[in-house]
């Protein structure tokens, strides 16, 4: 079941039983759960005075869209076609993502955010960019990293140019139906448009017992992708973002700030450091306490000798001057 909302992808459609052989090359999961962006209608179409043929509709389990009915004007949803996965026009629909790929996507983007925020950086999950080059259609990237930038207007689209320039590191995850789309025809288009890198967390590899990886891009002088060579951990270091990835697990995402070597801390980490500070806080205070009351018994202790050395002296004064009496009437 669809429960939340998500920007789409481009995607390639895959019949279920048998996928048409062009198409079955480039295909990409839909999983289980979407993410949100605000629904609204579709425009209607013009009338034409030759009809088209009705577009053939997919599954509910591939989203849906919001469009108008034409009688009775009212908003309704209705699901995907082909055409509108194959070439989205930038309104907004509901697309399915799986559990761990929705996830993971909005773990390493809340990271990348985090770390990227003191340098003046935009970055989003999900949210069509328009690249201002023609006939290059919107992509929905998982991670966006664009320098200076802002957020669409919208909510909905980010336009280069006009919201600011090229992002310089895109990420995408991949799912089981679409994993080929993210290799091939994604890694050909950012490179066309000059995305500087390019990281694909491949949670689908092939063959199935291979485990998950993560494959990098970056652009040098030509016109292709380099693929970026693994150090001795697997790690991928990113120049644009600063930020080493290493792949621990098909749940565990690490990344390492390359000037520190620092490992950034994930908010799953983040109640834990709060316990462990609570702990040390409240161990610290214990401490005080007892420092203050050890304190505290000591000045007691030196009050306490203080007035005893003042009856002391007064007893001597009152020693003393019994004597002087006693010698006085002795001298009488």
């Amino acid at each position: 079941m669809i429960d939340t909302l998500v920007s789409p992808q481009i995607a390639t459609f895959q019949v279920k039983n048998e996928p048409p052989p062009i198409l079955a090359k480039i295909g990409k999961p839909v999983s289980q759960r979407a993410t949100k962006t605000n629904p609204k209608a579709a425009p209607r179409e013009a009338k034409m005075p030759y009809p088209l043929p009705e577009l053939c509709p997919l599954d509910w389990e591939w989203g849906y869209k919001f469009v108008e009915n034409e009688q009775t004007g009212q908003v309704e949803q209705a699901p995907l076609t082909l055409l509108d996965i194959l070439y989205p026009t930038g309104e907004e629909f509901y697309m399915a993502e799986g559990g761990t790929h929705h996830w993971l996507a909005g773990l390493l983007e809340l990271m990348i955010r985090l770390h990227l925020a003191k340098r003046g950086w935009t970055v989003f999950g999900n949210i069509f960019i328009h690249w201002g080059r023609p006939g290059m259609p919107p992509l929905a990237p998982d991670v966006t990293a664009i320098p200076q930038g802002r957020y669409p207007g919208n909510g909905q689209s980010y336009h280069v140019g006009q919201d600011g320039v090229t992002p310089a590191f895109v990420l995408e995850i991949t799912s089981k139906r679409y994993r080929d789309l993210d290799f091939v025809k994604k890694r050909w288009d950012y490179a066309a448009v000059r995305v500087p890198e390019y990281l694909i967390v491949d949670l689908w590899p092939k063959p199935k017992k291979n485990r998950p990886k993560l494959l990098g891009y970056r652009l040098g002088n030509g016109p292709f992708y380099q693929q970026l060579e693994a150090d001795a951990e697997g790690g991928l270091t990113f120049e644009t973002i600063g930020l080493r990835v290493v792949l621990v697990s098909e749940w565990q995402v690490e990344l390492y700030d390359i000037q520190t070597g620092e490992r950034l801390i994930p908010p799953d980490d983040w109640v834990k450091l709060v316990e462990q500070l609570s702990q040390v806080r409240a161990e610290a205070e214990a401490r005080a306490n007892q420092e203050q009351a050890r304190a505290d018994q000591a000045e007691a202790r030196i009050a306490q000798e203080k007035a005893r050395a003042e009856q002391e002296k007064i007893r001597a004064d009152q020693a003393e001057a019994e004597l002087a009496r006693l010698r006085s009437q002795l001298n009488k």
